[in-house]
């Protein structure tokens, strides 16, 4: 995954379009203007059904004898409630414990769920506007829950927000953003601009990440048969 942050990826549509040198910075007003242009182009964008997501690590502690933690301004973790959560791990003094993640399916089929003791499976529920963290078995203690999301990225209130996405993600992001700022610095942009931008959004259109999935067995090592999850560096 590439890192930057939002001032960066303005700064580097803005040098696609050729008005801004390796030496010279923006200024506020235009860092603001980039800012609203990106925020506008990916709400533009999740209407044609194009939503960017930012994978995020994020971590809370359970609770003894609760299975179910809402996840969202407001909730019992007040975190960005995420689209889809793809691992996740128990820590507990210092020992790291797999949590494998299930399907609403496989969490329902569940018999009993008011066992209390290690949990080792996690069910996502994405419900709006709190989204539902299942655990099975119910913690007996207190742990912590770390897990690996996919966030819906846009509506950006500053500049300094980091971004964490694929390569060919930014890149999309960049060609587009620049065509989207032409009007601000009343250039034209070029063919190559305007070429690489079409391509790279295209290609990114057409990525789609499933969503994770566990099958019952051994969680410390490979199961035999199925396919390779790579979600969760499983078979399943």
């Amino acid at each position: 995954m590439a890192m930057s942050t939002v001032a960066q990826m303005i700064k580097a549509a803005v040098r696609a379009l050729g008005v801004l040198d390796s030496y010279n910075d923006l200024t506020a007003n235009e860092y603001a203007n980039g800012l609203e242009t990106l925020n506008s182009m990916l709400a533009l964008w999740a209407i044609e059904g194009i939503t960017i997501l930012q994978d995020v690590t994020q971590n809370f502690p359970t609770v003894a004898g609760t299975s179910l933690y809402t996840i969202g301004s407001g909730g019992t973790v007040a975190v960005a409630r995420p689209m889809r959560i793809t691992g996740a791990y128990l820590r507990y003094s210092g020992v790291d414990y797999p949590v494998g993640i299930i399907t609403q399916d496989q969490y329902e089929s569940i018999p009993l769920k008011t066992v209390q003791t290690l949990p080792d499976r996690l069910f996502y529920n994405p419900v709006y506007p709190l989204g539902e963290i299942n655990l099975y078995p119910v913690p007996d203690k207190v742990y912590t829950l770390y897990f690996d999301s996919q966030n819906p990225i846009g509506n950006f209130a500053g500049t300094d927000a980091a971004l964490n996405l694929p390569p060919e993600v930014e890149a999309a992001i960049k060609w587009n953003l620049a065509v989207d700022s032409s009007p601000d610095y009343s250039v034209m942009p070029s063919d190559v601009v305007l070429q690489r931008a079409r391509n790279s959004k295209d290609a990114i259109s057409r990525f789609e990440v499933a969503p994770a999935t566990f099958e019952g067995g051994c969680l410390g090592g490979a199961r035999g048969g199925g396919r390779f999850n790579f979600n969760t560096g499983d078979f399943r």
